[in-house]
This record gives structure tokens, C-alpha cells and sequence, in this order.
């Protein structure tokens, strides 16, 4: 990017005036879109079957945080934004996530991050736009990538014609999968068309990817949701039924017969004494030496027994005809003395979910989801920090991602949580420059792209193609060609009179030499002092260049006129 002026704010009231003319200028420009985040949707999260996409009506800016979460196993381009030309696109690809883009007359290009995404669980992509200094950051969950600053692919930093108003972006094109909203890609009816995307939670299955394909199926229909069996039994929900697995006291298709008291045939043996529970159901409690489900079990007298080999409760018996004994394990215990602790966490995949780690315990685990964004007995519950935590953003709007949020900020703020004053984070340096925070983010520089022109970097006018086509400010006069230092520049320009001093230009402002100083002839907040015959440039800290003289009578050449070899006093150091 030839950079050709540099254009300074300093202090926190500045910066406030600063914002109130962008805002003025962003509603007034063409092709120009609101700057604030929309906040999250009705309808946030969509399917695409590899046919479908959805058009947005609001082109996204690269200077404010843009993304989204997907889930798929066979991936596809993510969004995409294009215009006239100027194309952007981010692809989820096997073991990689891609931005690339193109402009007229130049080569397409690329940036990934190699990071497995394609298995069927959810990841985050965004691209971040990062003030000081000036850069363009690929997430991918928590991984990051810069893509674009002010010495690599610096096109990015000021894309220019890409984020005009007729701009196409789409969300899901040649995509199978599903896809959650996010900043600037918010799927609010209103600001939407779309082709076959079908708007609820996502229907995937969650199996492994093995053959790398989606496959949509309908969620199944929950057939004990009214729980038929009236509480006196275990319903469970078939393809097309429910059946019912009734207590001891009921019978019937639904359980609802009373067969009366289950203890009354005297089901516990050797003595046992019968106890129902408020289900209808019953347990045996032993008398000494006897256990089992009907205390139909004797505890052995056998030498080998008596010693108790069997741990953890386990029952010591030695069958007939057999030379040693054997123990029968209570759930949750295995090996020859019962003495070992099955591990139920030992099991692949572990029981645990999204990262959840797991925590062994007697016949049975708990998972401990602390920091995974997930909540529930295997962690399989998204937790909505959105609405758990109102103010989590705070100069800032909350999107709920799967296992985390993420904050897309007001103007003038930044940060993961959007508490950083930023005079950057608005993007008040336009399409055409790139930001550079000073103070501590209360004030900004602007750094203009060639053919922008400060104080925001708008557009430059094109320049006219003779001296009949423009009219010369008093004190200055028209010429074709300029010659500076052997260069001719070939524009056609105003220059001051002899005994008066301007930037050359289309409007020149031409002063006498003692209203140089007043005109501000010096540039870049330099210190003009006056001498018998010409003026004196003192450069502030950071830039550099020469004071004219009566033989160089010119001022330094205008910062739009890129074809100048400038005199250049206090250009950048």
C-alpha cells in the first residue's frame, strides 16, 4: 500500500468530535452502512443442504469484528462478500479454514489455519480487526492467524469498492451443515432472502465423521413426553411407539392396573422381609448370611469364605465340586476379589462431552464442565452466557456462541469485552486508510492509501485532463506538467504566483510569506517560523524534511499527489 499521508488526533474531547463527523458522514456517504451491532436474531441458527444460502442485505465491514459458528462434517464456503470484481471468501476446508480474495488486475490470493474442522462438532470463525497496530486476524475457536497488515496483503486493511452498498454477501453457499449467526451476520427475516436454508436447531446426528457426509434427519418424536405409563413404570420411547416397563404392583399397557401389594406372594426367600416403595416397586432385606435380589443367595461357611476374600461387598461362594472360590461383584467392581474399581471414565469416546472432564465414581462417573461453555450430567447442555450474564459485553452487544460468546463493540470501543476506549474501533479512517491508535486509544492517526485524501481517507476527486478543464484559485496558475528534482508529474495542477507559497493542487490555498505560517504551510503538527526571505518547518517527533527557500519556493508536495517526488518537509520519519 503506498502510503501518502499521515493525519493526527490527539485527546479524548477530539476523539468525541471525531465520532460525531463519522457518524454524520457514514449516514450521507454512498454505499455507506450501519456501523453498530445488530445484536442476536429470532431465528439464529440454520441447516444447508449443499444447495442452500442466505442473501444479507448488510454488507459487512472488515474493520468491526464479523463471524460465525459452524457444525458439519463435510465443510464448504462459510460467507462470502463480492463486488465489481473485489471478492472475499471464507471456506472451511479438511484440516484448514481459508480467506481468500481478489481484485481486478491482480492475482487471486490466500492465508489459512491449519485447524481440523470438519468433524461434526462446533467451531468458531471471525475475522478481527485489530486497531494498533493496524491488522486483520482469522479466529478459528482459539487459534489465530494474521492475514493482512501494513507490509502483508495491507489491501485488506482498506478494501475499498468490496464493502459497497450493493455489495452480495451470502452465508452457507455450496456449504453442508449447520451454521449459528453472528456479528454482521445476523439472519433477521427482515434483512434476509434465502434458498432452501432451513431455520431451527441443528438436525444432525451427532456421530463421528466416517464417510464425510451429513445426513438431515428428523429429530425423533418423543412418545413419553406425556409419560403414559402414569409414573408406575419406565416408559420408553420407540420409532413409533412407547412402551411401558411397569413396577411390580401395576400392569397394563399404560400400568395402570393395580395388582395389588408385591409383597403379598412373598417374593423374598430364607426369611427375607419385603419392603415396597411409593412406586409400587419392592427390595428384600436379607437376614445374616443370606443376599442376593431375593436373599436366594447362602453366604458360604466354605474355610476359603470365611476369611473374606471378596472386597467391596462382594459375595463369597465356592461351587460345587470346584477347588477355589468365586466372588460375585456389586455393579461398579470387577477382578477375582472384586477388588477393582471399573473405571467408567476409561471408556472411548469418553462419556464426557465438549471437553468436559471426567471423574470416576462407584458404578457410575460425574462430569466436571467447568470452563467448556457446557453444562449437564455429560456436559451436553450450551450455556447462554448472553443471558446468564446481562452486562458481559459492556459497550457491547453478546453472541452466544456453542461453549462460549463472543462481543462485537460499540463505536469507540474495544477489547474481549468491549470495556477499551478505542478511537480506532469505530474505522473513522474509511475504506481508503488504516488506523493507528495514540494515547492510550484516545486519539488516532490516519494512514491513506494512495488516491484517499485526509482528514478520513475519503475518495480522491478525479484530477481534470487539461488547464481548460479547471479554475486556479487567486494568487496561483495552471500548469500541465510539473518538474520537481529532474521528475515530471503528470498531472495537470494549480501552483501559487511567484512571492506566494501552497500546496500544489487542484485549490491550492496560495499565501503571502507572511501568512504562511497562519495557512499552515508546515504539515503533520510541525512548528512554522518566519524569516527575512522564507519559513521554517520544525518537525514533530516521528517526521522529518526540509524548510523552503526563495529557490525552492514551493511547499512540500500535497499528500494526494502521488506522482510527485516530494520536497517532503515533515513527512513521515
Amino acid at each position: 500500500m503506498k502510503v501518502d499521508v499521515v493525519w493526527r488526533r490527539r485527546g479524548a474531547a477530539q476523539l468525541a468530535a471525531c465520532l460525531v463527523v463519522l457518524a454524520a458522514c457514514t449516514a450521507t456517504s454512498p454505499g455507506a452502512h450501519a456501523a453498530g451491532p445488530l445484536g442476536p436474531s429470532e431465528r439464529p441458527e440454520a441447516y444447508f443442504n449443499g444447495t442452500a444460502y442466505i442473501r444479507l442485505s448488510r454488507p459487512i465491514s472488515l474493520k468491526q469484528l464479523v463471524g460465525l459458528s459452524f457444525r458439519t462434517c463435510v465443510g464448504g464456503e462459510l460467507f462470502s462478500q463480492r463486488f465489481e470484481g473485489y471478492t472475499l471468501h471464507v471456506t472451511a476446508l479438511f484440516e484448514q479454514v481459508v480467506v481468500s480474495w481478489a481484485r481486478p488486475s491482480h492475482l487471486h490470493r490466500k492465508v489459512g489455519l491449519a485447524k481440523e474442522t470438519l468433524d461434526n462438532r462446533w467451531h468458531w470463525v471471525g475475522l478481527r480487526y485489530n486497531s494498533d497496530p493496524p491488522s486483520l486476524l482469522l479466529e478459528v475457536d482459539k487459534d489465530t492467524q494474521i492475514i493482512s497488515n501494513v507490509t502483508w496483503n495491507p489491501e485488506l486493511l482498506s478494501p475499498g469498492p468490496l464493502e459497497a452498498g450493493g455489495a452480495t454477501l451470502l452465508v452457507g453457499n455450496l456449504f453442508s451443515g449447520c451454521i449459528h449467526e453472528g456479528p454482521q451476520l445476523e439472519f433477521f427475516a427482515a434483512n434476509t432472502q434465502q434458498r432452501n436454508a432451513l431455520f431451527e436447531h441443528c438436525p444432525l446426528t451427532t456421530d463421528d465423521c466416517i464417510d464425510r457426509k451429513d445426513v438431515l434427519r428428523i429429530q425423533p418424536k418423543d412418545y413419553c413426553y406425556n409419560e403414559p405409563c402414569m409414573r408406575h413404570g419406565t416408559c420408553i420411547s420407540r420409532h413409533d411407539r412407547y412402551e411401558c416397563h411397569c413396577t411390580a404392583r401395576y400392569t397394563g399397557n399404560n400400568c395402570e392396573v393395580d395388582a395389588g401389594d408385591p409383597c403379598e406372594p412373598g417374593p423374598c426367600q430364607n426369611g427375607g422381609r419385603c419392603v415396597e416403595d411409593t412406586r409400587g416397586d419392592y427390595t428384600c432385606d436379607c437376614p445374616p448370611n443370606y443376599h442376593g435380589t431375593y436373599c436366594e443367595l447362602e453366604v458360604s461357611l466354605d474355610p476359603q469364605c470365611v476369611a473374606g476374600p471378596c472386597r467391596n461387598n462382594g459375595s463369597c461362594s465356592v461351587p460345587p465340586g470346584a477347588e477355589s472360590y468365586v466372588c460375585d461383584c456389586p455393579p461398579g467392581y470387577t477382578g477375582r476379589n472384586c477388588e477393582t474399581d471399573i473405571d467408567e471414565c476409561a471408556a472411548s469416546p469418553s462419556p464426557c462431552l465438549n471437553g468436559g472432564v471426567c471423574q470416576d465414581a462407584v458404578n457410575n462417573f460425574t462430569c466436571d464442565c467447568a470452563g467448556t461453555g457446557y453444562t449437564g450430567a455429560r456436559c451436553e447442555l450450551n450455556v447462554n452466557e448472553c443471558e446468564e450474564e446481562r452486562n458481559i459485553c459492556g459497550h457491547g452487544v453478546c453472541y452466544d456462541t456453542y461453549g462460549g460468546y463472543k462481543c462485537a463493540c460499540q463505536l469507540g470501543y474495544k477489547g474481549e469485552r468491549c470495556n477499551n476506549v478505542s478511537a480506532c474501533a469505530s474505522g473513522p479512517c474509511g475504506a481508503g486508510g488504516a488506523c493507528v491508535e495514540e494515547s492510550g486509544g484516545a486519539g488516532f492517526r490516519c494512514v491513506c492509501a494512495r488516491g484517499y485524501l485526509p482528514p478520513y481517507c475519503a475518495p480522491a476527486p478525479p484530477h481534470p485532463a487539461s488547464c481548460q478543464d479547471i479554475v486556479c484559485p487567486p494568487r496561483s496558475h495552471c500548469i500541465p506538467n510539473m518538474m520537481i528534482t529532474g521528475v515530471i508529474a503528470k498531472q495537470v495542477m494549480c501552483v501559487c504566483d511567484i512571492g506566494y507559497y501552497g500546496a500544489p493542487g487542484v485549490s491550492p490555498n496560495c499565501s503571502s510569506l507572511e501568512a504562511v505560517c497562519e495557512a499552515g504551510a508546515c504539515l503533520n503538527g510541525a512548528t512554522c517560523t518566519l524569516a527575512a526571505d522564507h519559513f521554517n518547518c520544525s518537525c514533530a517527533p516521528g517526521y522529518k524534511g526540509t524548510a523552503p527557500t526563495a529557490a525552492r519556493p514551493l511547499l512540500p508536495c500535497a499528500p494526494y499527489l502521488a506522482l510527485f517526488v516530494c520536497l517532503d518537509f515533515c513527512s513521515v520519519a
